[in-house]
């Protein structure tokens, strides 16, 4: 567990690690995932995900990855945070 929160942490799927707009989401949700390939497939169980994902839902239907996380501890942490900052729900997956 990381004991800071730091934009790194937080922000790392987003240029510069800056904070997003967060009016462009209605939730936030979290997603096992691997990478085959250099290509990242999302969608994975938590027994066969490699990283976990926190993605922001988009006003629009779709998903955006804010952070990735070696750790599904780590990514509910990163959430939770996340939620704090931006008001939004963190959805289950």
């Amino acid at each position: 567990m990381v004991d800071t929160m730091d934009n790194v942490t937080l922000f790392n799927c987003y240029d510069d690690n800056v904070e997003p707009e967060w009016s462009s989401f209605i939730a936030l949700e979290i997603g096992g995932c691997i990478d085959q390939d250099g290509i990242t497939h999302g969608g994975i169980s938590d027994d066969l995900a490699q990283f976990w994902t926190v993605y922001g839902r988009c006003t629009w239907g779709g998903a955006e990855a804010i952070s990735d996380c070696g750790s599904r501890e780590l990514a509910v942490a990163v959430a939770s945070e996340l939620s704090r900052r931006s008001n939004l729900p963190i959805r289950s997956t």
